[in-house]
């Protein structure tokens, strides 16, 4: 026998109330769990930031591979072309050949402007 509800007229079935106070649990389930796969340790938020970081570190990664492949051919350079030694010398060490003079002007000290005075 159904109950019926005086004051909505409505019948009580207890199948059908525990029916939907099942559903509501496995639907509040199934969204902890989409927003665990989503937000979660490990889930597609940490999944993103990761592949981001795998880009980046990519990208230095072929930077510094085009570094070392420039300096390999300068060390290669420097071991085996006299020249290119000889244009290192020259610039980074500031050395000069053979017959060939460095002049350097010094200004005089009491000419804060570096104007020489005319000759008479």
């Amino acid at each position: 026998m159904a109950q019926i509800d005086l004051q909505t007229g409505k019948g009580g079935n207890m199948i059908g109330s525990k029916q939907n106070i099942i559903v509501s649990l496995v639907i509040l389930a199934m969204f902890s769990l989409l927003l665990f796969t989503v937000f979660g340790e490990k889930g597609l938020a940490d999944l993103s930031l990761m592949k981001k970081g795998r880009d980046d570190l990519k990208e230095k990664n072929a930077v510094l591979f085009q570094e070392n492949l420039s300096l390999y051919r300068a060390v290669y350079r420097l071991k085996h072309d006299i020249n290119f030694v000889e244009y290192s010398a020259r610039q980074e060490l500031g050395m000069i050949g053979k017959n060939e003079y460095i002049i350097k002007i010094i200004p005089k000290q009491d000419n804060p402007l570096n104007v020489t005075p005319k000759e008479r």
